[in-house]
């Protein structure tokens, strides 16, 4: 996935690999729950043009689906003997909680977590220190009682609607059309599919 050619590139990726996430869901009832950078990529799919002639279009494919499970075993509540996902794009509320069971919002805030992981990677943006970020957002945790929990700054960022380094709002340099795809993307991703952090990230221009 980090091989997009610009951030409107990275967003269709990414709203494609959703739509492959939607089908499984709503089709065959199976929930990915690995939902990973390393999980999504970009395939160059042979295309039939309308003159007869094949093209490869780039489209994004959601990948590994040997953690998938059935929704109907995923409902709130249930309890599982360790986690499952990738630590650093797990859902904040996922992070907290050792035993919980993964649910369509943890899958969609994992894809936000893939867009900011790879915008704050090959973006232009206003934060100065990205390997602190990263370190603190993606791999931030603390231990208690002999087990491992998520990070304040990933939960902080879902809890909150703001994305800050150094107290200051993180600004991506956005020049392609349409306007402010990250924007766009994070507002319908943490908006719309929180998890139970439950507060929509803050769109930055």
């Amino acid at each position: 996935m980090s091989d997009f050619k610009n951030s409107y590139e990275l967003v269709t990726m990414i709203t494609l690999c959703i739509h492959a996430h939607s089908d499984a869901c709503s089709r065959k009832g199976y929930l990915h729950r690995d939902v990973s950078v390393g999980n999504t990529l970009i395939y160059p799919e042979p295309t039939l043009t309308p003159d007869g002639t094949w093209e490869e279009v780039r489209v994004g494919l959601l990948t590994d689906w040997e953690l998938a499970k059935s929704v109907k075993g995923t409902v709130d509540g249930a309890r599982q003997p360790d986690r499952t996902g990738t630590w650093q794009f797990m859902s904040a509320s996922a992070l907290a909680d050792p035993k919980k069971g993964i649910i369509v919002q943890d899958d969609m805030e994992s894809f936000f977590h893939i867009l900011l992981y790879l915008a704050i990677r090959y973006l232009p943006h206003n934060c100065s220190n990205v390997g602190g970020f990263m370190d603190a957002y993606f791999d931030g945790h603390h231990k208690e009682n002999g087990e491992y929990f998520g990070g304040v700054v990933k939960m902080n960022t879902m809890r909150n609607g703001e994305l800050t380094s150094a107290d200051a709002p993180i600004t991506f340099y956005i020049k392609e059309k349409p306007a402010n795809p990250l924007a766009q993307t994070a507002r319908t991703l943490v908006g719309t599919h929180s998890s139970s952090a439950n507060s929509p990230i803050a769109s930055h221009q």
